[in-house]
């Protein structure tokens, strides 16, 4: 196997290459079987207890489930946002699933199109306020006309 081929020598590919070889070797009996199929058919794996946590995890009280995040998130503001919310008093648990939503809900907007609408006035009103504005722009103009000549 491995050790073996070390001690002639060999390089690290070659090495491997043994070690696999007489893993390959092993009768059925040694070598370890999958893991048992849970009920429902979800096989024990190192990141089962993790699955099972966050299936039976408590929704925030006042996170809206339907913010969810879609696609990669900037770790550091999560971060950011949690320590605020922490900072606030929430559990960390709580914590992270609100800046959580605070990211979806950004995100949200950030793709929502943006309708913005005029105030409806008059064109005679419109002309009165763009008068005043073109007469402080002029005297702002002016001033620095004076300016430049002292």
């Amino acid at each position: 196997g491995f050790a073996q081929t070390a001690r002639r020598g060999a390089d690290a590919a070659d090495c491997a290459q043994g070690a696999l070889e007489e893993i390959g070797q092993l009768s059925e009996e040694l070598a370890p079987g999958c893991p048992p199929a849970v009920t429902g058919g979800m096989p024990v794996t190192d990141v089962a207890p993790m699955l099972a946590a966050a299936i039976k995890a408590v929704l925030t009280p006042g996170v809206d489930p339907a913010c969810a995040l879609s696609g990669p998130i900037d770790a550091s503001l999560l971060h950011s946002l949690a320590a605020i919310e922490t900072a606030a008093g929430a559990p960390a648990a709580a914590a992270r699933s609100r800046a959580l939503a605070i990211l979806a809900k950004r995100n949200a907007g950030l793709v929502a199109p943006l309708a913005a609408e005029s105030p409806s006035m008059t064109v005679e009103t419109f002309r009165a306020h763009l008068a005043v504005v073109l007469r402080k722009l002029e005297a702002l103009r002016g001033g620095a006309d004076r300016r430049r000549a002292a």
